[in-house]
């Protein structure tokens, strides 16, 4: 599915009000190859992703019940995320990340034009920064 990333990780950290309060979050970027072009996010169940549920978003189960229980994965083609997914310690450090938000994405959307075919962004989002911005630089590296 990925490999290691071809370019230094980008970190950087941001502030989003709404109303009178505020998060801190902190994300990590980086550009991969991605030659099976496989998009998928990982984040914690949640009240959103129940709602998302309830409207027809179908989330792909792992087959993990401790894993599928806690978090959720959607993918257009989740074979290779499950594959992924299979492998004990990802799915343990996934699961020791308190507000992770995993995503693959189209790199054409952050870094432009000038990227190569076949590579994408591996993106991380986090509230607390220091966890699992450790956990990143460990799944990629």
């Amino acid at each position: 599915m990925l490999s290691k990333p071809q370019k230094a990780a980008t970190i950087d950290s941001y502030i989003e009000a709404a109303g009178f309060t505020y998060s801190n979050f902190t994300r990590l970027r980086t550009l991969c190859p991605n030659p099976s072009s496989v998009r998928c996010t990982i984040h914690w169940r949640d009240t959103i992703s129940k709602i998302r549920e309830a409207i027809g978003l179908k989330y792909c189960p792992t087959g993990e019940q401790t894993f599928d229980r806690s978090l959720v994965f959607a993918a257009a083609y989740d074979e290779p995320v499950r594959r992924l997914l299979k492998d004990r310690d990802v799915r343990e450090q996934l699961l020791a990340q308190p507000t992770i938000y995993l995503e693959i994405r189209d790199s054409f959307t952050s870094y432009g034009p000038g990227v190569p075919r076949g590579t994408d962004e591996l993106y991380m989002q986090s509230i607390p920064p220091k966890k699992e911005i450790f956990f990143l630089l460990y799944f990629v590296g």
